[in-house]
Parts: C-alpha cells; structure tokens; sequence
C-alpha cells in the first residue's frame, strides 16, 4: 500500500528512490520525464515498456500542431534507443508478471525472467470505463475496448492517425439496443485513449439533432388530490370565505 501509483504523481515526492515506470503512452513518458527534470530526482528512474527493441514506443506526427507532444516523443524514442542514460534505463519488451513486497521496496518480475528492484511503482497502462450505472441495460459493448460496439468499431477502422483530425463519428455509432439510450464522451471511447473533449461536444450536438424530430410526451398530469380531512377544505373543493 502506498507504493504503487496509477496516475501521473507528484515528482517532487520521489527524491533519492528508486522509481519504476510501467506502460507506453503519452502519460508514462510525461512521468519519466518530469521525475528526469526534478529538482529532487530519484536515484535511479527505470521505464518499463512493452514494445519491442524493432519498434519505436512512439510514432511522430509530421508537422505536429502540438510541439511538447513531439517532444515527449522525441525524448521517449531517444531513451528506448539508447537504453541507459545516467539514472534513467528503458527495459524493452517488458511484461510485468509478479510484483513482490520486500524489505526495502518492491521487486517487479518480468515474463523472461528478469528482476527489477524499486521503491516505488508508476502504473500508467491505461483504465476501463465504469459500466455499472448501464449494466443491466441492452448495451452492446466491444469486447476489446470496453466502448459501445458500432462506435469501437469505426474507431478501430480510423485508428492510427493523429487524433486531433478526428471528428466525431455519426450518431447512428452511439445507438444501442437500449431504446433511446446513449453513451457520449470519454466513456464512449471505453479504453482507447483518442478522446478529445471536442469530440465530446461534438457528440452531444450530433444527439440534439438526432432527438430533435422525436414526438414529445404531453406534460404528466397528476390526478387531483383527495381531501385529506375535515381541515383540507380546499382540496375538497369547498368554498372557503376569504376576510376582505
């Protein structure tokens, strides 16, 4: 407890430990970074990548509109080749199997055998949407991402790309089998990481005009009221005399 992390922490709070970084995105390589450029920086920083030594952890965008993303890039796919660089070291082709509390820290055993020692472990491989809120509801969900099926699979079929060209796709991929049942923003995307809040709005604006034909009910009308006793004169409808 307390030695493992799962959002991107506070650097400052690492200081002469050792500090194992798991995953391969955005988020994991924003973290070694800042734990790289602190004030106080740990000991030793060593980032866990699954990607293979043929494959760089990161594809640059040409011309990219967003210059830190391309730099994180750069700097991730710069540290991946070289391997080890003063206190930092890329292990490539990582595969977390076992994480075993010790006397002094953690030790995190890998699929091919190997052992790496910390104190403190940065988990950033990524989330799963919460569904309890539509589970008992017709919701058809892609197995792989955890989002409703039709809008996975046309994401799956624009995926690779740089994200911020996307638009969000047409309301027909946020219908489900539930009858006028919706999922938009983040929870949509389940667990593909190219949400942007534009798509969210987006999305919403798509459902206002999708609803916007819809025949509205009549506003409910509640039955009136029965008198409740001989002092609810005015639920039963009588006459009561009003001072002048």
């Amino acid at each position: 407890a307390g030695r493992i992390s799962r959002v991107i922490p506070d650097p400052s709070a690492f200081g002469g430990k050792r500090v194992a970084v798991l995953g391969g995105g955005y988020s994991a390589v924003t973290t070694v970074k800042l734990l790289a450029d602190a004030e106080a920086a740990p000991s030793a920083i060593t980032w866990l990548v699954r990607a293979a030594e043929t494959r760089r952890p990161y594809a640059r965008v040409d011309n990219d509109p967003l210059p830190q993303r391309d730099a994180l890039a750069k700097f991730g796919n710069g540290l991946a080749g070289v391997g080890t660089s003063g206190t930092l070291s890329c292990v490539r082709g990582a595969e977390l199997e076992r994480v075993r509390t010790t006397a002094t820290g953690l030790e995190l055993a890998l699929g091919d055998g190997r052992v790496v020692p910390c104190d403190h472990l940065v988990s950033l491989t990524g989330y799963r949407p919460d569904a309890a809120l539509y589970r008992e509801l017709h919701v058809h969900q892609c197995y792989a991402s955890d989002g409703p099926m039709k809008l996975a699979a046309t994401l799956l079929g624009a995926s690779g790309g740089d994200c911020l060209a996307q638009a969000a796709p047409g309301a027909a991929t946020l219908r489900n089998p539930e009858p006028r049942f919706y999922i938009v923003g983040m929870k949509s995307y389940g667990r593909n990481s190219s949400f942007l809040m534009r798509v969210g709005y987006e999305q919403v604006g798509l459902l206002v005009d999708e609803l916007a034909p819809l025949v509205t009910l009549e506003p409910f009308q509640a039955p009136p009221g029965k008198a409740d006793g001989p002092q609810d004169d005015a639920a039963a409808g009588i006459a009561v005399p009003v001072a002048s």
